[in-house]
């Protein structure tokens, strides 16, 4: 029993992160309000906005084929079932980026070999995924001026933007990466099986060369992506009452982005609301309001989560099948 509690506390940890998440919230929040605020939207804005978060997820598919070698590519029809399938992943794993780890596993799967420049090119859209969310971010905090720690703000992007350049350029200098696990590894600051299973996918990375042409494609096809989504939650501000601006809205969900990044909840449920309810309010939305954006927007990815369980369900019964034959 207690061996059983050691292997999964990572997880019990992150559910724990999420209800206490929503303990807070409700703290200062009045859940009986939600139900009031909930019957302010139409079932037109609601089709509204699942219509522009499948638009999004067919879009992110079209980023995520752009960096894979033509040679390599299948079928949209399978790209997309990929894309529903790996994101039910996030319901049960910490963070949002289960989802990537399960695309991975799945495109090898097809391909039957884990150093296809398929299986590499997740790890790239993603990369390419947080360096526009980043320069979205830093570009709005520039123009505007109405952002609370816009200076802080600025800072960070600038940061992580570096912070993303160096895992791209280290991927491409692995002698370099080598001297750094060696010397960290002397100076007993890391453990060796972390570092050993990132060299592993460094060599990888290497044989990765995408063409300009596919990165710019896949940079440019980002803000159609991430305009969606704040869209979206905009309308919906718009239809609860809340007359604030899509610029505000756009940071404020690029920075729980981020922030959902971190495995601190489970597909970032309750951070989010959490997060909305506290910087939406700087701007004098309501408590209610805001962390009812937050939940709008956990609703409509548990939604599509809960479509894709089938194709994941099928994805590891065939798998299965396959292995007793």
């Amino acid at each position: 029993m207690i061996n059983t509690i050691l292997k999964h506390k990572s997880l019990i940890i992150r559910y724990t992160g999420m209800f206490t998440s929503f303990y807070i919230l409700f703290s200062f929040v009045d859940i009986s309000q939600f139900k009031s605020v909930a019957t302010k939207l139409s079932w037109q804005i609601i089709l509204a906005t699942i219509t522009l978060a499948s638009l999004r997820i067919w879009l992110l598919m079209e980023r995520w084929r752009v960096l894979i070698p033509s040679q390599e590519r299948l079928s949209r029809w399978l790209y997309i079932q990929i894309m529903f399938a790996s994101g039910s992943i996030n319901l049960f794993l910490p963070g949002i980026l289960g989802a990537d780890v399960m695309r991975s596993v799945m495109i090898a799967n097809h391909h039957q070999d884990v150093s296809s420049n398929s299986f590499i090119s997740v790890y790239f859209d993603r990369l390419i995924g947080l360096a526009s969310i980043l320069m979205m971010g830093l570009a709005t905090s520039i123009i505007s001026t109405e952002f609370l720690y816009r200076g802080t703000i600025i800072i960070f992007t600038l940061l992580a933007l570096v912070f993303l350049w160096f895992i791209v350029w280290i991927s491409q200098h692995r002698k370099v990466y080598i001297l750094i696990y060696k010397w960290l590894k002397q100076k007993n600051l890391i453990k060796s099986y972390i570092p050993q299973k990132l060299l592993g996918i460094i060599k990888k990375l290497q044989s990765y060369n995408p063409s300009a042409k596919q990165i710019l494609t896949a940079l440019a096809l980002c803000f159609p992506i991430h305009l969606l989504w704040f869209v979206m939650v905009w309308l919906v501000s718009q239809h609860i009452g809340e007359d604030i601006s899509l610029v505000v809205i756009s940071l404020v969900t690029i920075i729980i982005w981020v922030v959902s990044l971190l495995p601190l909840s489970i597909s970032g449920i309750g951070i989010r609301e959490l997060g909305f309810g506290y910087l939406l309010s700087q701007y004098g939305v309501s408590h209610t309001h805001s962390v009812f954006l937050g939940m709008f927007q956990s609703a409509i990815l548990v939604f599509f989560a809960l479509l894709g369980l089938p194709l994941l369900w099928h994805y590891f019964w065939q798998k299965n099948d396959k292995a007793k034959i």
